[in-house]
């Protein structure tokens, strides 16, 4: 393995490389006998490396370069009418579904020693993975969850007169996006390069407004998906890009999400903040029981009052108690503290309202979860929604249940590079583990010899909805066509990439 081949493995990859490395000195015999039947159920406890006072998971990336003034003017520039959209289901009175085709399927008996001996010689980040690994969900359509599931908390936050409010409520809707991932262990699909998501429709279940949200796959590697999202009403926008990366730390996989995300809301007050999201981790990657938790330090900042929210992700310690917390300041521009955030992302986060307080050195440091919980100084403030069918349906909370549904009306309008027509995913979705194996192999192989056309005619490729703008990874900007051309149905003219396949 090269650092290019590294760069781009994803926790499953990683998963299959220690095997291999931790069977090195086995026979056959004895490594298929050791691994043979594993299965996804197999219990363990958390790892003895997260015991107290013991090293903390790494939990930062490599530095971020953040968007210059310059680009972020760009980002506002854009200027689409929300109007009357064509192929809009809800407002003819469609209710989104809500449950799967399949529903969650049983654990499958993985016997990976045989998927190893099927990798010997070859490079890694060329094997396709089975789609027993994955969810009915691209990555483009779980960063859509993630924004518009708990939007009504951005649209409380846009009500509000002061700026600190306004913080507060815009930090409550980032701690949320966290839950999306709560008991969901397989993957999204990756999304191939030029593969497109577009959602209209009402926000998540307190959401009273409606919303468009489109996204794109603007590279492959690295991994980029770049998004827009505006409310009708023109008072919330959205939008950022997302590059995937990940390091291996022996019992653990770290996957970080880099990049600045921004929303920006109107009302009483015209406000732009922005955001960076914290680290995945993922245990257990080889025997026992996998479960991941967010660890790390994102900061949320009003880019125009220069107030700020100071987060911390607490890593888990050994009881199954301690996981999940979530620290919070919101520091005034005058440095000192105005509210405190305590909690559990996965359930609830609770309020203090401390004026004028000095920032302390390290959040949450003399606290634990009983302290927040019961001491009476703190009011709860958010809870996560109860989803019903959530374990049937791979503990997907029930805004998520339809958002790779094709719409009677909206089927119309969707380009051919929309996800919900990548043929892999549905078969999966539709319960069909082989036959989406199979067509998820067909699909990157055909991603792959795009790939070699374009470096034998040396050929760039170029994104049809987003552009580049200044440095480093982060700073795409949506160019503001996408609905228009929609509307119009005129694909043809923007000479969308053929990424699927011609009989699915």
């Amino acid at each position: 393995l090269n650092s290019r081949h590294v760069s781009s493995l994803t926790y499953t990859d990683w998963h299959y490389l220690l095997c291999l490395f931790s069977l090195s000195e086995m026979s056959a015999e004895e490594a298929e006998a050791q691994i043979s039947g594993l299965s996804v159920e197999d219990e363990q406890p958390p790892p003895e490396y997260l015991q107290e006072g013991e090293e903390e998971i790494h939990g930062d990336a490599e530095e971020i370069e953040k968007p210059s003034d310059e680009v972020i003017s760009k980002a506002l520039s854009v200027k689409e009418a929300f109007g009357e959209t064509p192929g809009d289901d809800e407002s003819e009175g469609f209710a989104p579904r809500t449950m799967l085709p399949c529903g969650t399927p049983p654990p499958r008996k993985l016997n990976i020693w045989t998927l190893l001996k099927d990798a010997i010689g070859k490079d890694i980040t060329r094997i396709t993975l089975p789609c027993s690994f994955n969810e009915p969900l691209s990555f483009l359509q779980h960063c859509c969850e993630e924004t518009l599931e708990y939007i009504d908390l951005l649209e409380r936050a846009a009500d509000k007169e002061d700026s600190m409010e306004r913080l507060l409520h815009f930090t409550l809707w980032a701690i949320a996006g966290y839950t999306s991932s709560l008991d969901r262990l397989t993957k999204p699909f990756n999304p191939l390069l030029g593969e497109t998501y577009e959602y209209l429709g009402k926000g998540g279940a307190d959401s009273n407004k409606k919303y468009r949200y489109f996204a794109e796959q603007v590279s492959h590697h690295p991994p980029t998906s770049a998004f827009f999202a505006s409310s009708q009403d023109g008072q919330v926008e959205y939008w950022g890009d997302i590059t995937l990366k990940n390091k291996f730390w022996g019992k653990s996989v770290e996957v970080y999400p880099r990049g600045y995300c921004y929303a920006r809301l109107k009302g009483p007050r015209d406000d732009i903040f922005s955001l960076t999201k914290g680290t995945a981790v993922v245990h257990n990657v080889i025997v026992g029981k996998m479960w991941m938790e967010y660890v790390g330090k994102p900061e949320i900042l009003n880019t125009k009052t220069g107030e700020k929210a100071l987060l911390e992700l607490k890593n888990a310690g050994w009881m199954d108690k301690r996981r999940h917390l979530i620290f919070a300041e919101i520091v005034g521009a005058d440095g000192f503290v105005k509210y405190r955030l305590r909690g559990k992302w996965s359930e609830s986060v609770y309020l203090e309202v401390v004026e004028g307080e000095v920032l302390p050195d390290k959040l949450g440091k003399k606290e634990k979860w009983e302290d927040v919980e019961d001491n009476g100084k703190y009011q709860k403030l958010w809870s996560r929604h109860s989803d019903s069918c959530a374990k049937d349906n791979y503990n997907y909370p029930d805004f998520t249940i339809g958002l790779n549904e094709i719409r009677p009306k909206q089927k119309e309008f969707l380009p051919p590079t929309d996800c919900r027509y990548r043929p892999d995913q549905r078969k999966l979705e539709d319960g069909d583990f082989k036959a989406a194996t199979k067509l998820k192999l067909a699909l990157e192989e055909k991603q792959r010899a795009a790939k070699k056309r374009r470096e034998k005619a040396k050929e760039q490729y170029v994104p049809r909805w987003f552009t580049k703008a200044g440095q480093g990874d982060s700073g795409w900007i949506y160019e503001g066509k996408y609905w228009d051309v929609r509307e119009k149905k005129e694909w043809a003219k923007m000479e969308l990439p053929d990424i699927y396949l011609e009989e699915q």
